[in-house]
């Protein structure tokens, strides 16, 4: 009877093993987003809501640069260059050479300083300047999906479209994301994509 107790207890410790790696490693398919093709990333068309003649940053965060990118540098759809300044200031403190290149451009800039965090600034920047957009830039909250970041933000200038930095897609980002109608994500880290996604 012994015997049986513990060849009974051995197997069932081993049936939760092979349970537990499995559940480990099980994908589900329909929370996995599809891949894009490379036709999609062609019929991507974006609008902006607004487009100022210059803007200011934090340098309090890598990231805000990152995000401001697409609005100070972008194209149209006839492929024409739209290009604005982008300051990079230390909040409290007015830099004496943007203040001049202010002087010397003559344009004032819209101050986007901000101590938001950089997932919650990349949302607000997509609302405030973004009318439409098909696709999206996803950027992984840390040192590798910005590095792959500062690679991929020209693609977001070319396209015209808005960076988010996140760690995941929760309702605040699937809301932003909705509200664009975003349908394609390129994505730079270890995160999931959103609706077909192509990973950077």
């Amino acid at each position: 009877m012994k015997k049986n107790d513990k060849l009974i207890t051995v197997l069932g410790v081993v049936i939760l093993i092979i349970a537990a790696v499995g559940i480990y490693y099980w994908v589900d398919e329909e929370t996995k987003a599809p891949a894009a093709k490379l036709d999609d990333i062609f019929k991507i068309s974006s609008e902006f809501s607004m487009r100022p003649d210059a803007i200011t940053v934090s340098d309090s965060c890598p990231f805000y640069t990152l995000v401001a990118t697409p609005i100070a540098v972008n194209y149209d759809k006839d492929g024409n260059q739209h290009i604005i300044p982008l300051y990079i200031e230390k909040p409290g403190e007015t830099s004496d050479a943007v203040t001049k290149a202010e002087k010397q451009i003559g344009f004032k800039p819209i101050n986007e300083i901000s101590d938001l965090s950089a997932k919650d600034y990349s949302l607000y920047i997509a609302e405030k300047y973004w009318k439409q957009s098909d696709a999206v830039i996803l950027i992984e909250n840390n040192e590798t999906g910005y590095s792959l970041g500062v690679v991929a933000t020209p693609i977001a200038s070319y396209l015209g479209i808005p960076i988010i930095v996140t760690d995941k897609i929760d309702g605040d980002v699937r809301k932003v994301l909705e509200t664009l109608g975003v349908t394609t994500s390129i994505v730079c880290g270890e995160i999931e994509g959103y609706e077909k996604s192509l990973k950077f």
